[in-house]
């Protein structure tokens, strides 16, 4: 019987899908916590308040915007796990679908924990107009070259998957 490529991966000797799964979760909350927590120590946010560019938020946005914080420290603690389990099976996975996984899991990576960087940035520039710009071009841009990468690993996997 012929299996997919998906089913053939699962199915390699010493890979437990599942059990690399469930221990990386111990690793998903550590690091969600510990950036969730350190986040106004790593990017302390810029004053807001009377004389400053920005107001301060709400008191109805101030539970909104922990969630948000809550939301990038658990994209980041999985990001960590995505590496992490990179890291241990790469050298498993058949040579022929490496560069499409490994391109896969930069973008995962990319995508979770830059994502925190990327909201912390914001944090400290403010309103600064010219650090603004900065930041835009250092994470949008490369999610569009991104999305290039992203077809090309779709279209090796296609390719492996249809030669067998």
């Amino acid at each position: 019987m012929e299996y997919g490529v998906l089913e053939r991966v699962r199915k390699l000797e010493g890979v437990s899908l599942q059990k690399t799964t469930m221990a990386l979760i111990p690793v998903i909350v550590i690091v969600t916590v510990l950036v969730f927590l350190l986040l106004p120590s790593v990017f302390p946010p810029v004053g807001c308040g009377i004389g400053s560019l920005c107001p301060p938020p709400s008191s109805a946005t101030i539970p909104q915007l922990m969630f948000l914080d809550f939301w990038d420290a658990l994209a980041a603690g999985i990001g960590v796990a995505i590496i992490i389990y990179a890291a241990l099976n790469y050298s498993k996975w058949p040579r022929g679908l490496r560069t499409p996984i490994a391109i896969l899991l930069f973008l995962a990576v990319w995508f979770t924990v830059l994502n925190w960087v990327h909201d912390g940035w914001h944090r400290v520039v403010g309103m600064n107009l010219n650090q603004i710009v900065y930041i835009e071009y250092v994470f949008h841009v490369p999610w569009l070259i991104f999305s290039i990468l992203l077809v090309f690993a779709i279209v090796q996997f296609s390719r492996s998957h249809l030669s067998k």
